[in-house]
Protein backbone atom coordinates (compact mmCIF):
# COMPACT_ATOMS: atom_id res chain seq x y z
CA UNK A 1 0.00 0.00 0.00
CA UNK A 2 2.77 2.45 0.82
CA UNK A 3 4.49 1.87 -2.54
CA UNK A 4 1.24 2.74 -4.30
CA UNK A 5 0.85 5.87 -2.18
CA UNK A 6 4.42 6.92 -2.90
CA UNK A 7 3.97 6.42 -6.68
CA UNK A 8 0.67 8.28 -6.56
CA UNK A 9 2.25 11.27 -4.82
CA UNK A 10 5.50 11.32 -6.81
CA UNK A 11 4.31 10.63 -10.34
CA UNK A 12 0.56 11.22 -10.09
CA UNK A 13 -0.03 7.61 -11.15
CA UNK A 14 -0.25 4.32 -9.27
CA UNK A 15 -0.91 0.92 -10.82
CA UNK A 16 -2.07 -2.47 -9.67
CA UNK A 17 -2.29 -5.60 -11.84
CA UNK A 18 -5.14 -8.01 -11.20
CA UNK A 19 -4.26 -11.66 -10.59
CA UNK A 20 -7.11 -14.04 -11.37
CA UNK A 21 -7.85 -17.63 -10.42
CA UNK A 22 -8.89 -20.36 -12.85
CA UNK A 23 -12.49 -19.08 -12.69
CA UNK A 24 -11.38 -15.56 -13.67
CA UNK A 25 -12.06 -14.11 -10.22
CA UNK A 26 -9.66 -11.46 -8.98
CA UNK A 27 -7.78 -13.01 -6.07
CA UNK A 28 -4.84 -10.61 -5.70
CA UNK A 29 -3.75 -7.10 -6.65
CA UNK A 30 -0.06 -6.57 -7.33
CA UNK A 31 1.58 -3.17 -7.18
CA UNK A 32 3.50 -2.20 -10.29
CA UNK A 33 6.06 0.63 -10.22
CA UNK A 34 4.94 3.55 -12.38
CA UNK A 35 8.15 3.48 -14.42
CA UNK A 36 7.53 -0.03 -15.82
CA UNK A 37 3.96 0.41 -17.09
CA UNK A 38 2.50 2.84 -19.60
CA UNK A 39 -0.99 3.33 -21.07
CA UNK A 40 -1.09 2.88 -24.86
CA UNK A 41 -3.72 3.82 -27.44
CA UNK A 42 -4.53 3.24 -31.08
CA UNK A 43 -2.91 5.60 -33.60
CA UNK A 44 -6.28 7.00 -34.66
CA UNK A 45 -7.27 7.63 -31.03
CA UNK A 46 -10.48 5.60 -31.17
CA UNK A 47 -9.52 3.83 -27.94
CA UNK A 48 -8.60 6.18 -25.12
CA UNK A 49 -6.55 3.37 -23.58
CA UNK A 50 -6.21 0.30 -25.80
CA UNK A 51 -3.81 -1.54 -23.51
CA UNK A 52 -1.04 -1.05 -20.98
CA UNK A 53 2.53 -1.90 -21.86
CA UNK A 54 4.14 -3.54 -18.85
CA UNK A 55 7.93 -3.98 -19.04
CA UNK A 56 9.13 -6.27 -16.25
CA UNK A 57 12.82 -7.07 -16.67
CA UNK A 58 12.85 -5.23 -20.01
CA UNK A 59 10.32 -7.57 -21.63
CA UNK A 60 7.16 -6.05 -23.08
CA UNK A 61 3.84 -7.53 -21.92
CA UNK A 62 0.56 -6.09 -23.21
CA UNK A 63 -2.25 -5.96 -20.66
CA UNK A 64 -5.91 -5.30 -21.39
CA UNK A 65 -7.24 -2.26 -19.47
CA UNK A 66 -9.56 -4.61 -17.54
CA UNK A 67 -6.46 -6.20 -15.99
CA UNK A 68 -5.03 -2.96 -14.61
CA UNK A 69 -6.20 -0.63 -11.85
CA UNK A 70 -4.84 2.82 -12.66
CA UNK A 71 -5.10 5.57 -10.04
CA UNK A 72 -4.58 9.07 -11.42
CA UNK A 73 -3.92 12.23 -9.47
CA UNK A 74 -4.59 15.27 -11.59
CA UNK A 75 -3.81 15.35 -15.30
CA UNK A 76 -0.49 15.04 -17.08
CA UNK A 77 -0.50 17.86 -19.67
CA UNK A 78 1.81 15.81 -21.92
CA UNK A 79 -0.32 12.66 -21.77
CA UNK A 80 -4.00 12.92 -20.81
CA UNK A 81 -4.11 9.17 -20.30
CA UNK A 82 -1.97 9.60 -17.19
Amino acid sequence: RMASTLDYNLSGNAYWIKVRDDQERVIELWWVPHWVIEPQWTPDGTDFIHHYEYRPNGESVLLHPDEVVHFRFGLDPDNHRK
